[in-house]
């Protein structure tokens, strides 16, 4: 994870307290699925427990399944920016 912290370090505040906003509601997100079930997790329930405002969810995410798939995308991001980091001669499994 040398690479998150680099580009935290480089980010601005605006930016990491946007990214701390989106992590905090997929936490929430998460934890009520896990506890709940998806079904029964409801946005409301997401932003009493992230202590944000609908109005703020609405900024970040479209729905709850949105919120929910938020960590998966951005360890993709990271995962797709790290690879695009190596070599470009660098055989692909290795790149991996």
């Amino acid at each position: 994870m040398e690479t998150a912290t680099a580009e935290a370090a480089t980010q601005t505040l605006r930016e990491r307290k946007k990214a701390a906003t989106a992590d905090a509601l997929h936490r929430a997100a998460m934890e009520l699925a896990i506890e709940r079930g998806l079904t029964e997790v409801t946005v409301e329930a997401i932003v009493e427990a992230a202590e944000v405002s609908r109005r703020t969810f609405s900024n970040y995410f479209a729905n709850k399944e949105d919120a929910l798939l938020h960590g998966e995308r951005e360890r993709l991001n990271q995962f797709l920016h790290a690879l695009h980091g190596r070599p470009a001669a660098e055989p692909a499994w290795q790149a991996i």
